[in-house]
């Protein structure tokens, strides 16, 4: 006879599902996650198993002892009842763990699986893949091959960190990122507006993808008529996930949310959308690539920079007031003309975190950390920037404006 086993998604615990028909709704007493027993699961040949118990009278007593209290805990836990609600008329079998051999089972670092937050435990509804630090779960489809839309996520994702890191870590002595940083994929578009609705209290309209800072994690629709590689979902899922990124570093420098400047958050999340890859495989910012942005910044100088939003009141904008002004039921034509605003704030924020970082050779590249020290010490303001700018150039604001246009002016469509 041949041991039937299955293991737990989340805790990685392993357990003896020998006569247990598939489908089967069961109970890890473990981590009290609701799983269901698959059709095929992984066996062991019933001589190991055998070989594995004590031949001595003795021993087996002893094994049979510690045995019936491990299933007395694991009764205790069934009683105690699963964490996740059950299907209503649905029993849910709870299961001791049965080890396959005498080694301990592993487990991932740090128990990430018991930290996923609850409401994307049910593995009918979401499959997960963890890429360390990103944790992506997808909203299962049957038109929808999530373990490939997976893999060149994880890719994605881990070039996008290692540039990151490559980019400001050192100088802002950054430390590697011990918590789980969670992306969701939703596959169906009522799924993503019901999650946009639950975090935010409206309609997500047109928006792909946003970072939420309450629910700290990443929701996108992952649009199934698009493939995997389009330049419009790879930006998106570059621009959200800085925005987790950021605010991780922020949260463990900071007790308290202070208000943000929205430039500094948007500019840098815009600053990781337009990527190239080097020969090497390696990726790297590059102003030619996000043509979106490029061509609305065009725009601004071909019209004398009618629309142009001064540097004095882009960076003034903090991130509650922009959501609060998003929020608010606008009517139909200032919500438009919000929009078009908006689309200028994001496209002049992307430009000028580039013209900070690459723009006149770097001459202010050390500058624009410095001041990203201060963002993430909860210090990041208006003020704050010119006081650094005027200490570290000698410069104002309207100076700094001045040099900016001219990069801009630089800038060419390819």
């Amino acid at each position: 006879m041949r041991l039937s086993v299955v293991r737990c998604p989340f805790c990685d615990r392993r357990y003896n599902v020998t006569g247990i028909p598939s489908g089967t709704r069961v109970l890890c007493t473990s981590c009290q996650s609701v799983l269901t027993v698959p059709r095929s699961t992984l066996s062991a040949s019933g001589s190991l198993w055998r070989r594995w118990i004590p031949q001595s009278a003795a021993a087996q007593v002893a094994f049979a002892l510690v045995g019936g209290l491990f299933l007395a805990w694991g009764g205790y836990l069934a009683v105690r009842g699963p964490q996740e609600p059950r299907r209503e008329g649905e029993a849910v079998v709870a299961l001791p763990k049965v080890p396959i051999t005498g080694a301990s089972v592993s487990e991932p670092g740090h128990n990430i699986w018991l930290r996923i937050p609850p409401d994307l435990h049910d593995t009918e509804k979401f499959e997960r893949r963890w890429a360390k630090p990103f944790l992506l779960v997808g909203e299962k489809h049957p038109q929808v091959f999530l373990s490939a839309v997976f893999d060149k996520y994880a890719e994605l994702l881990e070039k996008l960190y290692h540039t990151f890191m490559k980019e400001f870590g050192e100088s802002l002595r950054l430390e590697n990122i011990d918590a789980i940083l969670t992306i969701v994929l939703y596959t169906r578009k009522e799924s993503y507006e019901a999650w946009w609705k639950d975090a935010f209290g409206r309609s997500p309209g047109r928006v792909p993808g946003v970072y939420s800072y309450d629910q700290q994690r990443v929701g996108l629709h992952y649009d199934r008529e698009l493939n995997t590689g389009s330049i419009t979902s790879k930006e998106t899922l570059f621009h959200e996930a800085i925005h987790m990124i950021v605010h991780h570093y922020y949260q463990k420098r900071v007790n308290e949310d202070r208000p943000q400047p929205w430039w500094f958050q948007e500019g840098l999340g815009g600053y990781f959308e337009g990527i190239r890859q080097t020969p090497r495989g390696e990726i790297v910012p590059d102003p030619k690539v996000t043509t979106s942005r490029l061509v609305a910044l065009k725009d601004l100088e071909r019209t004398w920079w009618a629309n142009f939003i001064p540097l004095q009141k882009l960076m003034s904008w903090t991130v509650e007031d922009i959501w609060k002004g998003w929020h608010n039921g606008l009517p139909e034509l200032e919500e438009a003309r919000l929009m078009a605003q908006l689309q200028n704030g994001y496209a002049e924020s992307w430009a000028l975190v580039h013209f900070l970082c690459q723009g006149e050779g770097g001459l202010y590249r050390e500058f624009f950390h410095e001041y990203f020290k201060l963002e993430l010490s909860g210090q990041g303001s208006k003020d704050s920037f010119v006081e650094l700018l005027r200490k570290k150039h000698r410069m104002e604001l309207s100076d700094l404006e001045e040099k900016f246009k001219d990069y801009v002016r630089t800038l060419e469509l390819e």
